[in-house]
């Protein structure tokens, strides 16, 4: 798993462990799975909240060990009200200001390619999101394309908002608890 690029946290932000192996069907599931392992670890508290800013509102505020997922501060010590976690179930596309795409065939990297918003939508609409290089010719999904900072393209996401940076560690052990490669996605609103 490649670190991913660690933003300043001034103002709302969220981190995003996304799942890029899992299947549609898979995802409810795994959230559970997710929830349950941070519940029992302390990092989370059991019961929903309004402590995330998502259309739904709710989510799961810092637990009395949440320090232990994060490299810096508690984020119970945070005043914003939107500093909890949430499982998001089904097809995102977990994003960050990208500068650059890099076709995983060829290497090549640059700007996004011609055609790129069309894979995005073919992908949200059930496609494989196919996205030709134009430096090789070789088409390739869209999530399978790697972008810096990084991006997912998964049908689950665990977003912790306004929290410390995540830990390397912490991320790879919620990868192994999923079973699955997963991506540390960060975006500053």
């Amino acid at each position: 798993m490649a670190r991913a690029t660690r933003i300043r946290f001034v103002g709302e932000a969220y981190q995003t462990i996304a799942d890029v192996d899992a299947t549609r069907e898979e995802t409810p599931l795994l959230a559970r799975r997710v929830i349950e392992y941070l519940f029992a670890r302390g990092i989370i508290e059991r019961e929903p909240t309004p402590c995330v800013l998502a259309p739904e509102g709710r989510g799961y505020a810092p637990g009395p060990n949440a320090a232990a997922a994060c490299s810096g501060d508690d984020p119970r010590r945070y005043s914003w009200a939107a500093r909890g976690v949430e499982a998001l179930v089904g097809r995102h596309v977990h994003y960050s200001w990208a500068e650059t795409a890099q076709c995983p065939a060829c290497g090549a990297a640059g700007e996004f390619p011609e055609g790129w918003s069309d894979a995005v939508d073919d992908w949200f609409a059930g496609g494989a999101g196919l996205l030709s290089c134009p430096h090789c010719g070789v088409a390739a999904p869209v999530g399978e394309w790697q972008y810096e900072p990084p991006w997912a393209f998964a049908e689950l996401g665990i977003r912790f908002w306004n929290w410390p940076p995540l830990t390397d560690t912490f991320v790879r052990e919620v990868g192994e608890l999923l079973g699955h490669r997963v991506r540390l996605v960060c975006f500053k609103i």
